[in-house]
């Protein structure tokens, strides 16, 4: 789960915060009125059949990372559009996604990775293959710099073969190495295991979505530009 350092959280001690839901904790660090607000938006999406839950927890996100509560409104029903539009690029494959399929999809998409290639990865997998890793897997080697067409050539090769989750987790600590280069993988390598404000290895969750194997700590951004590689440095020649 994402580290949501609430400083009345804290004080409200372990096992109550333990006991909180996504849109109880909302109601604990919001005013009133914004409260209401978000969890209007929220109640919406869920009666849409989009994962609520994971509304609220980014819009939890949003907050502690500072994001105004003037502006959380707003937030929360352009969250709500992406969900929307991260089903319908599932959708468009002839299948009909999960919770966890929906958040992974829009995790794809914050990544920059098109709705086309969302739809063609999910086109790609069998109707039995969840599609939760593969688009999170996706999202963070988008995130390491390797183009939308590349990334989803690799995951797609994978599928083929029946890779397993803990195969598929692999590809992106694979791509690090190639690169030689190391940075923050922001939600998707989250999303993979990568501990946020220190987290436990073997394992993560963005949200929902439930990922078997831990990625490895860095993951390079590319700034949500899917169709770019971050440049190699070359050696300097040495003086003769």
């Amino acid at each position: 789960m994402k580290n949501i350092g609430f400083a009345i959280l804290v004080g409200l001690g372990p096992g109550v915060v333990a006991a909180q839901t996504p849109v109880e904790r909302l109601q604990a660090v919001l005013p009133p009125a914004v409260a209401a607000d978000v969890i209007t938006v929220i109640q919406d999406a869920a009666g849409q059949g989009l994962p609520g839950e994971a509304l609220a927890s980014r819009l939890l996100e949003a907050h502690a990372k500072g994001k105004p509560d003037s502006v959380l409104s707003a937030t929360a029903r352009s969250l709500e559009e992406g969900l929307g539009a991260a089903r319908e690029a599932v959708r468009a494959a002839g299948r009909e996604p999960r919770s966890d399929e929906i958040e992974a999809a829009a995790t794809a998409r914050d990544a920059g990775v098109d709705t086309k290639s969302i739809s063609a990865l999910a086109a790609s997998a069998g109707s039995d293959q969840s599609l939760a890793v593969p688009l999170v897997v996706l999202a963070a080697l988008v995130n390491e710099g390797v183009s939308t067409d590349d990334a989803l050539k690799t995951v797609e090769k994978k599928l083929s073969s029946r890779a397993s989750n803990s195969d598929l987790t692999e590809l992106p600590g694979e791509a690090e190495h190639d690169s030689g280069t190391k940075r923050d993988h922001g939600d998707a390598g989250h999303a993979l295991g990568a501990p946020k404000g220190g987290g436990e290895g073997g394992g993560g969750t963005i949200g929902s979505v439930s990922h078997p194997a831990r990625h490895p700590d860095d993951v390079p951004e590319n700034g949500g530009d899917s169709g770019k590689r971050p440049r190699q440095h070359q050696n300097a020649p040495r003086a003769s």
